[in-house]
Parts: structure tokens; C-alpha cells; sequence
């Protein structure tokens, strides 16, 4: 049998020279009868005496000496185990590991951080990069305390702030026909272009693990394009400079434009289901609200996002 770390406390105090009653009254979450107070429940499962009971004297027997010793051994460890944790729990108050994907790792985040650290310069900051479902995963796993990513539509299992409308755009060479066809959109540096005026044209896709891929998917979907002629480029930036080259028409999130040095001449447009555009989106555990580390954060990028993007 073991003492369970529950009872250590009231085995304790029960020794003191006080008996029953100072024992239930410091262990509150105990009842006061001594027919089910942890001692009593403890000598039925071991099966021996720990006490002579005599009126309001409570002395141990020399079994209870023993389970004694070990009630304060727990305590103890107990103790001890609290101060070494309060370092690393102050610590962890004061410190941030951020998972974001690689174009925001440079197009945001050395703004951001350098804001954040003359703000919280004792701060230590972790940033990964990763793709769309290792954020993700890294996030449930607690391997991050916040992500910045693009979602569809909020996760019920996290606590979310979206920060912006992600369309995705469509990038063709300038002189291509299919330009002639945009229409201009009220309030938008962008033209609209339906994809349906490129029925023949090579796409350029990203690979099926990065979350651009993940939208151009379903703008095929919905286009009904599933047979469309296309190849699959790993780099954004590529794709969008052989766009720019005449190879055919590549994709962006409407963000990823500020990040992108395109050499020749090249024209964006907006595409599919507007009303449906993903959002940038800070996501972090659900009760984290309190961290003041991380409300800080989350409100540079907030600001942040809103200078740059």
C-alpha cells in the first residue's frame, strides 16, 4: 500500500499536540469525524494502528512513527519540488516560442521582435518557422505558446485573434490576354479575374504540404478545374517570376506581395470566392489571456501587421 500525497499534511499536523480537531480544522478539505478522517482510512487499508486515541490526545504508534516519517518526506519533496518549479515558472511567464511560416519569419517578424524587445527586454523569444500542419500540430503539442498562420475559419480548439483578409491572388506577365478580361474592385489596389479566363493555362502550384496549396486547391475546386494542366513549384517566389517570364500563372496570399522581389514586370489580381478569403491568424492555447508576456505580443502584432501588411 502507499500514502497517497493527500493525507501527508493531515498526518502531520494530527501528530501535533492538539489531536482531532486541529488536525480538521487545518485540513479543510477533510470532514471533522474522526470515523472519516484520512488516518482511519489509512490503518483499514494497511490494517494496523497508526494512533492511540485517548478523548483529545492523539499519540502514534510505532507504526505510525514510521508512516510518519515518510508523511514528512513527502512534504518535504513537496516543498521542494514548488521552489525549484517557481524559476522555471517565472521563466516561462517571461518568455515566448513563436511558430510562424518562413516568408512572415522575415517579412514580420524582425519588425516585430525589435518592437517587442523595446518593450520587454528581458524577454527571451524562440522563433521557428514551419509549415502549415507542423504549426499547427506544434501548437497542440505545446511546442508553441502563439502561431501566426492563415486559417479558413477559426479552430474551436484554440483561442484566436484574426488580424486580416488573405485573399489569394493570381499573378500573370503583364502582356498576357487573360489581363484584358479584369474587373476593378471598389477599394482594392486589385483587379478581379476569374480563373475560368485561363481554361488552357499551365499552373503553377506549390506542394501540397504549404497552406498557399491548400487555397489554390479549393479556388479548383470551385472553379471546377480538378483536370487543369499544372506543375508544382516549391518556392512561391519562383512560381510568381515564371509568371513573370510567360510560363504560366502562379499564386500568392495578397501579403506574400511585400515579400516577394520579382525582377520583370508582373501583375497580381484577385481571384475566386472573395467572400470566403482566409484570414491571417494569432492563435495560441485557450486560458493563456492572463500571460501579460503574451498579451503584450499579441497587441505589437497586431500593430504591426496593420504598418507593414
Amino acid at each position: 500500500m502507499t500514502i497517497s500525497p493527500a493525507p501527508a499534511p493531515y498526518l502531520c499536523v494530527l501528530a501535533e499536540p492538539a489531536g482531532y480537531h486541529t488536525a480538521a480544522r487545518k485540513a479543510l478539505y477533510y470532514p471533522a469525524h474522526p470515523q472519516h478522517l484520512p488516518s482511519k482510512k489509512l490503518e483499514e487499508s494497511l490494517g494496523v494502528p497508526l494512533f492511540l486515541r485517548d478523548g483529545r490526545s492523539v499519540t502514534p504508534t510505532p507504526e505510525g512513527e514510521l508512516v510518519l516519517a515518510y508523511a514528512r518526506k513527502i512534504l518535504d519533496l513537496d516543498q521542494e519540488l514548488a521552489s525549484a518549479l517557481l524559476p522555471l515558472q517565472q521563466r516561462r511567464q517571461n518568455s515566448l516560442r513563436i511558430g510562424t511560416y518562413l516568408i512572415y519569419s522575415s517579412l514580420l517578424m524582425p519588425t516585430l521582435i525589435a518592437a517587442f524587445h523595446r518593450t520587454h527586454p528581458d524577454a527571451e523569444i524562440k522563433l521557428t518557422h514551419e509549415h502549415h500542419q507542423e504549426l499547427l500540430q506544434g501548437l497542440k503539442n505545446n511546442q508553441f505558446d502563439v502561431i501566426l498562420s492563415i486559417q479558413d475559419q477559426p479552430d474551436p480548439e484554440f483561442a484566436q485573434r484574426l488580424l486580416k483578409r488573405e485573399p489569394l491572388l493570381l499573378a500573370l506577365s503583364p502582356d498576357h490576354p487573360a489581363c484584358a478580361q479584369a474587373i476593378p474592385v471598389a477599394g482594392s489596389p486589385y483587379s478581379f479575374l476569374d480563373l475560368e479566363a485561363l481554361p488552357k493555362e499551365l499552373l503553377l502550384l506549390q506542394r501540397p504540404y504549404q497552406q498557399v496549396r491548400l487555397q489554390e486547391d479549393k479556388l479548383l475546386k470551385t472553379a471546377g478545374l480538378n483536370q487543369a494542366r499544372f506543375k508544382e513549384v516549391g518556392s512561391i517566389e519562383t512560381a510568381v517570376r515564371l509568371a513573370a517570364e510567360g510560363m504560366g500563372a502562379a499564386f500568392c496570399m495578397s501579403s506574400y506581395v511585400h515579400a516577394l522581389h520579382i525582377p520583370k514586370p508582373i501583375r497580381y489580381f484577385l481571384t475566386g470566392d472573395l467572400q470566403t478569403a482566409p484570414w491571417l491568424t494569432l492563435s495560441y492555447a485557450k486560458g493563456q489571456e492572463h500571460n501579460p508576456t503574451l498579451r503584450a505580443f499579441l497587441r505589437l502584432t497586431q500593430e504591426t501587421v496593420a504598418q507593414i501588411l
